[in-house]
């Protein structure tokens, strides 16, 4: 019996679910190496590389399944989240903000794109950010976490700013 690139495919996703990246890895690889354009792959790949800390590995395979796929949202969001590790906030933020074109109630983006915001302290826009994530899930504790400090961050910048 000849197994299907797809039952590879859902192997090498019970792995990554189960946290088994290596095998994980060894099994998309191998998928890539039958055929390179498989963007799910490149998705995948990316996660592993981003989950073990090495961010522009990330960013690069995500990047290529992006460019399989431009308009997957969860592979902009997820490209968005590398690249800001990876240093790359501005290229993290135009991600994001592809992303909620796409998909514009998309919570996980609007909550990075916040945090994306407020590293480059464009506050204002964090703040939107954040605020039109809680919007939609309200009971998202972390995305109030984040909102409250910025919160908390602008009011310390004010008043530092009043003072002579």
């Amino acid at each position: 019996m000849v197994k299907s690139p797809q039952s590879d495919v859902d192997r090498a996703l019970e792995a990554y679910h189960s946290g088994n990246l290596g095998t994980a890895e060894r099994l998309l690889k191998k998928l890539l190496r039958r055929n390179p354009v498989q963007a799910d792959c490149r998705h995948l790949l990316g996660l592993i590389a981003f989950q073990h800390g090495y961010f522009k590995n990330a960013a690069r395979q995500i990047d290529q399944a992006v460019a399989i796929e431009p308009e997957n949202p969860t592979f902009c969001c997820n490209l968005g989240a590398a690249l800001l590790e990876a240093g790359a906030t501005r290229e993290a933020i135009a991600n994001y903000e592809k992303a909620i074109a796409l998909r514009p109630r998309y919570p996980q983006a609007l909550a990075n794109l916040g945090l994306a915001y407020a590293r480059i302290d464009e506050l204002a826009k964090a703040e939107e950010a954040h605020r039109a994530a809680i919007e939609i899930v309200p009971e998202d504790a972390a995305v109030h976490f984040n909102l409250a400090n910025l919160l908390s961050d602008r009011c310390l910048l004010r008043r530092a700013s009043a003072q002579p």
